[in-house]
């Protein structure tokens, strides 16, 4: 049985490195704008996210889908 978080991950897929990275950079600049305050919470929140999009793309590029046979298993 999947966890959610599981389940929520497979349904983004293909996304999720642009999802993850897109919502860091705009927390990031909500911050520096002043939108949003400076906490634990949205730095561990724009940590998680970098890690996250991070994974996704190290798992892409342990794909292949940056190679010129694209999306190899």
């Amino acid at each position: 049985m999947k966890t959610q978080l599981k389940k929520f991950w497979n349904f983004i897929d293909g996304n999720k490195t642009i999802i993850c990275m897109s919502t860091a950079t705009i927390l990031q600049q909500a911050v520096n704008s002043g939108i949003l305050n400076d906490s634990k919470g949205i730095n561990f929140a724009i940590g998680l996210t970098i890690t996250l999009g991070g994974g996704s793309l190290f798992h892409h590029v342990k794909k292949g889908y940056f190679s010129t046979k694209k999306g190899g298993t």
